[in-house]
């Protein structure tokens, strides 16, 4: 992997590869942007309200996270020497949504929140899912939840 590269996309990695790590009653506590998984109790409840994080703030990070990904895929060239980073960040991304339905289960109870999950993975994921398996030159199938599509299947 170039070194340059992998310095720029190291971050958005780690993020996804701890998003990919959320159970169902998990969720993210946002500090200095920065993340870590918390589970719902007093003391993470406390934890949120110091850092003035919410539910909706969560997922305002996870959309910038998937925003910076795209513009990072769309800055990659079709060369050779990025094919192993272009399958790196899609691997990520492809683990991410496993924590990323756990989350919208988490927030069963906030149809309003499951919407822009649902939004975001539509809108956003799916569509530089799409765009990796293009420059990769594959047509890898996408699981979400109970739904498995091609990239065919996803909006770009």
């Amino acid at each position: 992997m170039n070194i340059g590269m992998n310095n720029l996309i190291a971050p958005y990695l780690n993020d996804l590869r701890l998003i990919s790590k959320m159970k169902i009653g998990q969720s993210l506590l946002i500090n200095n942007s920065s993340i870590s998984i918390y589970e719902f109790g007093w003391y993470n409840w406390l934890l949120r309200k110091w850092y003035n994080v919410n539910k909706q703030e969560v997922i305002r990070y996870i959309a910038t996270l998937f925003r910076n990904i795209g513009d990072i895929v769309d800055n990659l060239k079709e060369e050779a020497k990025y094919r192993d980073t272009i399958n790196n960040i899609y691997e990520q991304v492809e683990k991410s949504l496993v924590g990323i339905h756990n989350l919208s289960i988490t927030y069963k109870n906030y149809p309003e929140l499951q919407v822009k999950i649902e939004s975001l993975v539509e809108d956003q994921i799916l569509p530089v899912m799409k765009k990796i398996n293009t420059l990769a030159g594959v047509n890898r199938k996408i699981k979400y939840g109970e739904r498995v599509m091609s990239s065919e299947d996803t909006q770009a």
